[in-house]
């Protein structure tokens, strides 16, 4: 697996090849704004989305790239199936730590692996 860091943003990008394509992590760490009521992490944990505030949180964007250059946004564990589409999986919301980047990058590439998509 190759890993390049952006010096300006802080933004982690992980490369693998896997299923006949190129799968790409990206993660970056969002800090969140307790005294604000608008920001998104207070309304989580006030909606009950979330036990508890994560004053840092990882970011999640995963995009694979299949044999014909098409970008899918497959394999990402902090996302699941509901609504209209996609909404967050609040269990994979993780404060940034590097033991829970490693165990979220650990579940993309098992999700690419066994090709199990958004739930």
């Amino acid at each position: 697996m190759n890993k390049a860091i952006n010096p300006i943003t802080g933004k982690r990008t992980y490369t693998e090849q896997v299923n006949g394509g190129e799968l790409v992590i990206e993660i970056r760490t969002s800090k969140a704004d307790r005294r604000s009521k608008h920001d998104l992490m207070n309304l989580w944990v006030k909606n009950g989305h979330l036990p508890e505030f994560i004053p840092e949180r990882l970011h999640v964007d995963t995009y694979f790239y299949d044999e014909d250059g098409r970008c899918w946004g497959y394999y990402n564990p902090t996302e699941r199936r509901g609504g209209a589409g996609r909404v967050i999986d609040f269990d994979w919301m993780l404060p940034a730590t590097p033991e829970n980047e490693r165990r979220i990058i650990d579940e993309v590439l098992r999700m690419a692996r066994e090709d199990i998509r958004c739930k």
